[in-house]
Formats: C-alpha cells, structure tokens, sequence
C-alpha cells in the first residue's frame, strides 16, 4: 500500500512541475485594447514596440519642433535630441504595416498616434505636415470634405494649430477637444 501512496504523490507532484513549466514558456495574448492608452510611450523601454506589444492602439507622442527636426521628448529636449518622431514612430509603423518589420505585430484594428505638440502650434504643424506627407498611404485623411481611413491616425494635442487646419481642404491629420466644446466646433 505505501509504493502505491508514495506513486501516486509522485506522478501528482511530476504532473504539478510540467503544468508550471508549460505555464511559463507560454507566450502572453496579445489582446487589442481598443480603449486602452499608452499615454508618453516614449518613457518605456522599447517605445511603440511595448505599447503594440501589450495591444494598445492608441498611442502618444510629444514633440518638439528643434532647429527643424521634430523630436520627442516630454520636457525641453536639451538632453537628448536624438529621439525624432520619424524614427521611434512613423518609420517603424510603416515598416510594420508593409511587413517589412518582424520585431512588431500590427493589430488588425486602425492606430492613433495622438501627437502632442509642446513647441509653437504652427511652426511645428507645418514641419510635422511635411513629415506626414512621406506616410500618406497609410495615414488616414480628410479630402475634399471625406473621411479617409487607413491604418493611422493622426490626432493633434497639445498647442493645437486651429487656424491652418480649419482651412485646409485635404489633410493627414485632426484635432483632439474638449468635448464641453465639441458642440461648437466646425473642424
């Protein structure tokens, strides 16, 4: 009767140790949060990868315009210039949607970049519209009156440039508000 206790402890125990070990190699879901925010992703470690990694779709960046260059940065950047908008965001994002990037898996549902602009609003609008321009077949758009959507948004934060975009026929970007104003807002 004891070989037959001690047997039985042992395969429960043997059986315990393989469901843990499985337990860890499994790979992590990767669930779409099409609410969730991955608000300043720039401060993770591998920023936008970790944030499409973890099935967020809304993803923010604050820039700087700097002797023409749109850097990313939450404070002044004075320390580190080398963070640019192109290379930690659109480039990638384009790579991943092209399939040209196996380092990120692209959710089947359409990202916003929420672009939050610190420096001045027009200055840096008109340099990050020209930027935009290189990702137009992937940015969604507003053309002639219509809603184009692709795999990006593009939603403005921050200093907030009201006047140019109010004016503008076709472009690759849109405004964020404040929703105790959205009644008035004809952008």
């Amino acid at each position: 009767m004891q070989t037959g206790n001690v047997s039985l402890k042992h395969l429960k125990l043997i059986s315990l140790i393989i469901l843990i070990n499985i337990s860890l190699k499994a790979n992590s879901q990767n669930i779409t949060l099409v609410n969730g925010f991955a608000h300043n992703d720039y401060w993770h470690e591998r920023p936008l990868y970790d944030a499409l990694d973890n099935g967020f779709t809304n993803i923010e960046a604050d820039i700087y315009l700097r002797n023409g260059r749109l850097i990313v940065a939450h404070i002044l950047p004075i320390f580190n210039q080398q963070k640019e908008l192109e290379s930690m965001y659109l480039k990638p994002l384009a790579d991943c949607i092209s399939g040209k990037n196996p380092e990120i898996i692209c959710p089947s549902y359409p990202i916003t970049l929420m672009i939050d602009i610190k420096s001045d609003a027009d200055k840096t609008y008109r340099a990050l519209e020209v930027l935009l321009k290189k990702y137009a077949a992937m940015i969604s758009g507003y053309e002639s009156g219509r809603f184009i959507q692709r795999e990006i948004t593009i939603v403005i934060t921050g200093h907030k440039p009201y006047n140019i975009i109010k004016k503008q026929k076709s472009r690759l970007a849109f405004i964020d508000e404040d929703l105790m104003q959205a009644g008035r807002d004809t952008l």
